[in-house]
């Protein structure tokens, strides 16, 4: 993918790229970076977390409107390994909008967070937290 061209701006002023559910769907995403953080194990473990590696992950995608850019704290928990997406750490470039109305940050916050467990693409690459699957 050339992300040096056709690049168009969000369609307004906030910085956000307006999409709906179905054009989020439907962009291409590739996996940009994914790296551990003792950092964020730190922090994580402070709060209360059991974890034994945490990292983030970003993707970025193409789509008519510009690109799209996803990214996410995630850890892996020490009981089971399995990858959890951190609390509240979701964050991208999107506003998901309807015909009529953005859907304001936290639904879509709310709404990306979810559709980024749905990826079976990534879970082989991104959920694998610290190099155990």
């Amino acid at each position: 993918m050339d992300w040096s061209s056709d690049r168009k701006a969000p369609t307004k002023e906030d910085g956000y790229i307006r999409l709906s559910p179905t054009e989020l769907r439907n962009v291409n995403f590739e996996h940009l970076l994914t790296t551990p953080d003792i950092d964020v194990v730190e922090e994580l473990r402070k709060a209360g977390f059991r974890v034994y590696a945490a990292g983030v992950t970003e993707i970025q995608g193409w789509s008519a409107k510009g690109i799209i850019s996803v990214g996410w704290v995630w850890y892996a928990e020490e009981s089971d390994g399995r990858c959890i997406i951190a609390p509240a750490t979701v964050s991208a470039n999107i506003m998901l909008s309807s015909p009529d109305q953005d859907w304001g940050f936290l639904e879509s916050i709310r709404f990306i967070e979810a559709w980024i467990a749905t990826l079976p693409a990534l879970k082989d690459t991104i959920f694998t937290c610290g190099g155990k699957p």
